[in-house]
């Protein structure tokens, strides 16, 4: 099971790419990749263990409304013997008590929106960091159909918000990387992603995974309760609530 936990409403940084520690916030609004994002390709396994060096690519990864999951968002095609895409942010710096939010979805390649193809015993899905401008990377999460915590073949064709804590790197000048693989020809599916942001944390820290229009309450130390049975302060669809 993935970390999830419900992020609190607050003041982002502003829509676009920063790096003045305000962290990063990106809803990919336009029709062309945002300003500092590239797209490069290499095996993750071979670029960790530095036997292969990212090389630069002017495809693998989109902007769109494609299947219909979100509205303009970034999203790539994974099928194939060799489909090993990275996508990257810009530098940016981590706020303190800082933690990744972005939506994710998995469907399959028709349009409108088709059930995810299920035989991608190979594909999986990372998420990593770097500290030194991409010279070296860290795996923060990975979906993977061959044993992962987080099951690729798992992820809801409707979304999930996913929010991966980052306050150990609090301070730090880092980017973000999506990475995606396949190496056999089976499943023909889209990966969605939208609204990468790096902002301060709830302090909630509640295992869930879920849709992202499920409706649940947190208390302010991160306990789930069904409905509040008190007044006082909730947190529900990453916003705060009152309850008299």
């Amino acid at each position: 099971m993935m970390l999830i936990v419900t992020m609190s409403s607050g003041t982002w940084a502003q829509d676009g790419n920063t790096t003045n520690g305000s962290g990063l916030h990106e809803s990919f609004d336009g029709d062309v990749l945002p300003e500092g994002w590239q797209r490069y390709k290499g095996l993750l396994n071979q670029v960790m263990s530095g036997t292969e060096s990212l090389t630069e690519s002017a495809s693998g990864w989109s902007i769109g409304t494609r299947n219909n999951v979100f509205d303009n968002h970034l999203y790539t095609n994974i099928y194939g013997i060799i489909c090993n895409k990275w996508i990257t942010t810009p530098n940016f710096e981590v706020p303190m008590d800082g933690e990744l939010t972005f939506d994710l979805a998995l469907t399959g390649y028709s349009e409108p929106q088709t059930p995810p193809n299920l035989s991608g015993v190979d594909d999986r899905f990372v998420v990593l960091l770097s500290t030194d401008d991409k010279q070296s990377w860290t795996i923060l999460h990975e979906w993977n159909n061959a044993g992962s915590s987080s099951v690729f073949n798992e992820i809801p064709p409707s979304g999930t918000k996913v929010i991966i804590p980052m306050n150990a790197y609090a301070g730090k000048t880092v980017c973000i990387a999506f990475y995606v693989e396949s190496t056999e020809s089976n499943a023909d599916n889209n990966l969605h992603i939208d609204n990468v942001i790096v902002g301060k944390t709830s302090g909630i820290h509640h295992i869930y995974h879920g849709t992202i229009h499920q409706k649940r309450y947190f208390t302010l130390d991160g306990r789930h309760v069904e409905q509040p049975a008190k007044p006082g302060v909730y947190v529900t669809n990453g916003r705060k609530v009152v309850v008299k």
